[in-house]
């Protein structure tokens, strides 16, 4: 029997790991099921975040042990972001929420473009609001946005496939 039969998977991608003798970077893919298990990784061998392409490696190893219709959602932090990596995911139909910064432009559907803290600045603490079709790093997709109760803003783009992103 596999270990995840009857287990609705959400995949999140983790970044630079600490809290040993020395810190080192790489990409992590884990289950949360509901506890984070560790189940892939790659050594970057390198500084600073991974790009599209090592993401795809990971998510393809990833692909060989789980299927993608049984990925609920990949969860990823700010730093995994990029047109390729959006693409690759909307081909596999992998639904996606991914944080993103606020720094970031935003093009929405009439034309008109700005960071995407601006489209959000009227945004009152502990409310939220949707931007559907929007476009950032090239790519097509939505944003969530909520002011938490000390008015930081906290963005997430996710895919289509998600009725209701959960922030």
């Amino acid at each position: 029997k596999n270990i995840t039969d009857g287990v609705i998977l959400s995949p999140s991608l983790l970044g630079t790991i600490s809290g040993f003798a020395t810190e080192f970077n790489c990409a992590i893919a884990d289950m949360v099921v509901p506890k984070s298990i560790p189940i892939i990784f790659e050594n970057l061998d390198k500084k600073g975040s991974s790009n599209s392409a090592e993401r795809i490696v990971l998510m393809e190893k990833l692909l060989k042990i789980i299927p993608p219709e049984r990925i609920k959602v990949v969860l990823a932090d700010r730093e995994f972001i990029g047109k390729e990596w959006f693409k690759y995911l909307k081909i596999k139909k992998i639904p996606y929420a991914i944080r993103i910064k606020d720094n970031i432009i935003c093009h929405l559907k009439d034309g008109s473009s700005a960071l995407i803290k601006r489209h959000f600045k009227s945004l009152k603490k502990c409310k939220s609001r949707v931007i559907e079709n929007c476009k950032i790093c090239g790519f097509t997709t939505n944003l969530k946005a909520r002011r938490n109760r000390k008015g930081e803003l906290i963005v997430i783009a996710y895919s289509d496939d998600i009725k209701e992103c959960p922030i």
